[in-house]
């Protein structure tokens, strides 16, 4: 096994063991995984969301091991076509429409500032009232240790605004508007994509972060008309590394 792959492997049982406790705890009780897709080293995108969706009791399962804690596909992609999944749709169309680009999509780390099945990030925010904060801690420090010593992935998107909240503090320049809604009669647009970046241990670099709203809001942010201007956005963004 190659040092990159034990490193990632001990994190895994790290992060096995560590949620195994916290979400043993009977006023906690949620099930947990890590990935919506497979994890590999230095992927073009990352993607991070708040917490995997639906409500899990993990006193009603086996022990969660560091083997499960991952999918062998991009979710996205696998259920497109799936019923339930219609309003997660427009983050993979945003990336449709070039193939290198799409392949990108395709072969993304795709994983959350939470790691806990509670329905929605207030589930998770009403369960740390009664346990305290180290579920969502305990979640983004391994997430900092997985961007910084084990993936290095090439770009982050952030997808809505617990993950933008839960990350600003470690971004090393303000948020900067790239692309913004221009409606009919509007003076000022409503921004589409943030941009920032994530500090790494080399000076020379340091990798972009996209902000983007979580592709299920229904706030018109994610209507056709929107997802085009983004798909078009990332499209010149990631195409000037297409040789």
């Amino acid at each position: 096994m190659k040092q990159n792959e034990l490193d990632l492997d001990n994190w895994l049982e790290e992060v096995a063991d560590k949620c195994h406790e916290i979400a043993s705890q009977k006023d906690f009780d949620l099930d947990f995984y890590v990935f919506q897709s497979e994890v590999h080293y230095n992927p073009k995108l990352m993607f991070i969301g708040a917490n995997p969706g639906g409500v899990g009791l993990y006193s009603q399962r086996q022990r969660r091991t560091k083997s499960e804690l991952g999918e062998n596909i991009n979710t996205f992609v696998k259920y497109y076509n799936s019923p339930g999944w219609e309003k997660l749709n427009p983050l993979y169309d945003m990336f449709k429409g070039n193939d290198q680009i799409e392949l990108y999509f395709k072969e993304a780390v795709i994983t959350n500032i939470s790691y806990f099945n509670s329905g929605t990030f207030n589930g998770l925010k009403n369960k740390m009232k009664i346990v305290g904060k180290e579920p969502l801690n305990f979640c983004m420090q391994k997430n900092l240790e997985l961007i910084k010593t084990l993936i290095y992935p090439q770009n982050i998107i952030l997808m809505g605004a617990p993950a933008r909240d839960n990350f600003l503090k470690y971004l090393c320049k303000p948020l900067e508007i790239i692309l913004e809604t221009k409606s009919i009669g509007e003076k000022n647009g409503v921004p589409l994509i943030k941009k920032s970046f994530f500090p790494t241990d080399t000076k020379d670099f340091q990798i972009p972060v996209y902000i983007i709203e979580h592709p299920s809001a229904w706030n018109g942010l994610n209507n056709k008309e929107n997802v085009e201007r983004k798909r078009k956005k990332f499209e010149e963004i990631f195409a000037r590394s297409i040789e």
